[in-house]
């Protein structure tokens, strides 16, 4: 609030406004302002909520891949870019619906197979070189981590341990 110069009191400040009208509005001051500094967004706050909601919208706008931030190299300032030309109202809520149906199929997937484990390729299940040999089942139970030792590149035969954790 005080680089903007915009010091309120918020003690009683209430804000409903759904982010995705902070989106809409960043959105279309980017497609029509272009390109601008990562402060610039924030000239239209009128106070802290305004300016959280607005940085949240950004925060979406860029995990939806509607808006790119860059730092060159030798500047400490981010820019923002826009990255689409549809309609700010229509991009953002074609990303809100494929953001909900990316959440159902995932969400209908679980559902559908809750215990099952990922399957892992035959091809990537390999068995121990011989050189290798497993602890004794006694020596397993002690420790709640399964531990294969190899032999030394010296020796030819492995040793058995016992590691404590």
């Amino acid at each position: 609030m005080a680089a903007t110069g915009k010091t309120y009191d918020i003690s009683h400040i209430t804000d409903d406004t759904p982010i995705d009208l902070y989106q809409i509005e960043i959105l279309h001051r980017l497609q029509t302002e272009g390109p601008m500094p990562f402060e610039r967004i924030f000239d239209v706050a009128k106070n802290r909520l305004v300016m959280v909601g607005l940085f949240l919208a950004l925060l979406e706008l860029i995990r939806e891949k509607l808006v790119w931030v860059d730092q060159p190299k030798a500047s400490k300032q981010l820019h923002l870019r826009c990255l689409t030309d549809e309609p700010a109202e229509q991009a953002v809520q074609k990303a809100i619906l494929t953001s909900e149906t990316e959440a159902e199929t995932t969400e209908n997937a679980q559902e559908a197979k809750p215990h099952e484990k990922p399957s892992i390729p035959i091809t990537e299940i390999s068995s121990p070189p011989s050189s290798v040999k497993e602890l004794s089942p006694e020596t397993s139970k002690q420790s709640a981590i399964p531990i294969t030792e190899l032999p030394p590149k010296s020796e030819s035969k492995p040793q058995e341990r016992i590691i404590d954790q």
